[in-house]
């Protein structure tokens, strides 16, 4: 099983807390059923909707009705439980359902009789042929192959002979005819399809399925087979013209007892609309608003789109106040102008005025009255937006400390009173109303003076958040990131499509959170910025050689060195390190000023120097002190020369190869050894590209 990634891990194992299922788990992790059953069995969990066990007599009848040959449907009846209850416990055993055949004499007009007088004490009627089907198949299909006797061979002959009225025959050609004739009799003109599917769908089924005429599939066809012209729906050109727009209009608007919206209009009338935007009704009127604002119909002027400005609409705003003397509400302002709510923040209109309540109305005895009729009447502590519902004026009198000096909220206002929200004793199907997942959502974001994260979120309101993730919000909120999206409110992370995190945008995200740090960031806050930058580190999709974000600073060059360790994991991990450690060859001076190079900005020399005296270090750099060939020493130093700055490693190069020399000729050497070392020096030099 290849890693999985922590931040599913974390979601298995809260979805587990919020008492899913494994499939609703899976689906909540985005992993199968399979890895959160094992993550769950890793650590000890158990489903929280495991089946329950069932009582030991209920499972003896059950493998004793499996021992008497019952099927399915008898051992239920026997044990007193489900059929599912006994196919699962007979499967967990590795017991088969019996298939029972009934022998070729059982099914005798007695047998018949009881299955269809149960079938209608089960419906309170007679059965029709699909439901008998459903409720006893086989004592149907003995009907039908006659075993019943007296020639019936057919459910209907069955009806007729147990003296119940036959199912409804098809209708002849003759009745469908009738049906048509007598419509158009009553209208005194052929009929409309949808007249005459009105009148009988059975008879129009009839003819668009080809049963009154193969040759006939449309009630077009059948009205022109019976030597009638079809009325068309749709108007003679030039039918549409202010007169007959106007009566279109006047006839609708008398049918709805309002003005129809344009939506009403254009649905029954389409024509007209389209004369009205085409100019045919005016030249000056070119959409359904013009047309209302001519027609003075409503008592109330239509505006243009486009006319609200956000000046406009707060001007509009301010007139309404001072009419009122107090903030109207949304109602109320499009009421007196219509749209010009849409540029108006949704949190300066105050909720619904059910208990408007006179200037000066609250004391702390009627805010205390109101809170405890409220708190009876839900059963539990009502939340703020609930109080704020109908009780405004004394959440604004809590607020404004008018009911207590140390009293500025509803929180403070539930302490003085020794209550407090439980938001997880909550009546059955409770959070299966939206309504209530908003109020304890704003609840919360009230509290905590931001949105909460989900962690915080599913520990106040467990309900709310299973809630959600079961679908019980909304049908495409899924998750509490699409909830955030929902409701307006940008999540606390990025959130990105799949495939976004590229190389180039991961160090571009750190790069920009360094800045704005000042410093290297820590995993956890670069983790909490950007999640799915660190998933894709971990997942090794940066580098095949990254698989955390250790390794990521240490691949970009930008681990810190602050301590023995950190240097000796330095040592032991990055490539640079490794040969600077070979070209020093257990000098401490020159490793430190080869460190200090390469890690210009990281590691200064006499931080080295402290560090190396410590005896774990001295150890581990003594293992490389050991003799060595010349490639031993141009390898290493074919690799740091392109980093050198001043010429540091290129003179620790010289010396090392001074200090080879010696070793490997002696004090004395003859010409010929030292031509014939030389000789191999330039050999190795030029193999390697090195110039010094």
């Amino acid at each position: 099983m290849s890693e999985l990634p922590q931040y599913k891990r974390d979601k298995i194992f809260e979805a587990h807390k919020l008492g899913m299922t494994i499939r609703k788990a899976a689906k909540y992790s985005e992993t199968c059923e399979a890895t959160v059953r094992y993550w769950w069995k890793k650590v000890g969990l158990e489903s929280p909707l495991a089946r329950p066990a069932y009582p030991q007599d209920v499972l003896d009848k059950i493998y004793q009705a499996h021992a008497q040959g019952m099927s399915l449907g008898e051992a239920a009846k026997y044990a007193g439980t489900s059929d599912g209850t006994v196919k699962y416990h007979w499967k967990d055993a590795g017991l088969k359902a019996h298939n029972k055949v009934s022998p070729n004499n059982y099914w005798t007009p007695e047998k018949i009789d009881d299955e269809f007088n149960a079938s209608c004490k089960t419906l309170g009627r007679a059965p029709t042929a699909t439901e008998f089907i459903n409720l006893c198949g086989r004592a149907h299909s003995a009907i039908l192959r006659g075993r019943y006797g007296n020639g019936i061979e057919t459910y209907a002959a069955y009806l007729e002979a147990k003296g119940f009225a036959p199912p409804r025959q098809k209708l002849k050609p003759e009745e469908i005819d009738a049906y048509f004739g007598k419509l158009m009799a009553k209208l005194g003109r052929v009929p409309t399809s949808t007249e005459f599917e009105k009148e009988s769908s059975r008879a129009m089924g009839a003819i668009t399925s080809g049963k009154y005429d193969p040759n006939i599939k449309g009630y077009k066809d059948y009205v022109k087979a019976r030597g009638f012209e079809p009325i068309s729906k749709n108007r003679s050109p030039g039918y549409w013209k202010k007169q007959t727009v106007d009566a279109a209009f006047d006839e609708q608007t008398s049918e709805l007892k309002r003005t129809p919206t344009s939506k009403e209009f254009g649905k029954k009338h389409k024509g007209a609309l389209a004369a009205i935007t085409d100019g045919r009704y005016s030249d000056d009127i070119r959409n359904y608003t013009d047309y209302l604002n001519a027609r003075e119909t409503s008592g109330k002027k239509y505006l243009p789109p486009g006319f609200w400005t956000p000046d406009k609409s707060q001007q509009a705003f301010n007139i309404m106040y001072e009419r009122f003397g107090r903030v109207p509400t949304r109602e109320e302002l499009d009421r007196a102008y219509p749209g010009a709510s849409q540029h108006i923040d949704r949190k300066e209109f105050p909720a619904a005025r059910h208990n408007q309540q006179p200037k000066g109305y609250w004391t702390n005895e009627k805010v205390d009255e109101a809170f405890f009729g409220l708190k009876e009447k839900r059963g539990r502590v009502p939340f703020m937006t609930e109080f704020r519902k109908v009780h405004g004026g004394a959440v604004t009198f809590i607020e404004s400390g008018r009911y207590a000096d140390n009293i500025k909220n509803y929180d403070d206002y539930l302490k003085s009173k020794g209550l407090e929200i439980d938001f997880k004793r909550t009546p059955h199907r409770y959070w299966r109303s939206p309504e209530n997942i908003d109020n304890a959502f704003d609840d919360q974001m009230t509290r905590l003076g931001r949105i909460p994260t989900s962690i915080e979120f599913g520990k106040a309101a467990k309900g709310a958040l299973a809630a959600i993730a079961d679908g019980g919000y909304k049908k495409d909120v899924r998750c509490y990131t699409d909830y955030l999206r929902h409701r307006g409110l940008q999540p606390n992370q990025n959130i990105y499509r799949r495939g976004h995190w590229t190389r180039d945008k991961i160090d571009a995200a750190h790069d920009e959170h360094t800045t704005r740090l000042g410093r290297v960031p820590t995993w956890k806050e670069f983790e909490k910025e950007y999640h799915g930058a660190i998933t894709v580190i971990l997942n090794g999709e940066y580098a095949t050689s990254v698989k955390t974000y250790t390794d990521y600073l240490r691949f970009r060059g930008l681990l810190e060195v602050n301590s023995v360790r950190a240097l000796s994991q330095l040592l032991d991990t990055e490539t640079g390190a490794r040969y600077a450690i070979q070209l020093a060859r257990g000098d401490d001076v020159d490793l430190a000023d080869i460190l200090s190079v390469v890690y210009e900005g990281k590691l200064a020399k006499d931080d080295v120097m402290d560090f190396l005296n410590d005896p774990s270090l001295r150890e581990y750099l003594g293992k490389f002190k050991m003799r060595g060939g010349i490639s031993d020493i141009t390898e290493p130093a074919q690799r740091l020369l392109k980093l050198d700055k001043g010429g540091v490693i290129a003179e620790i190069l010289k010396r090392r190869l001074r200090e080879h020399r010696k070793q490997t000729l002696g004090t004395s050497p003859t010409r010929m050894q030292i031509n014939a070392y030389m000789q191999e020096l330039e050999e190795e030099l030029d193999k390697m590209g090195v110039m010094i």
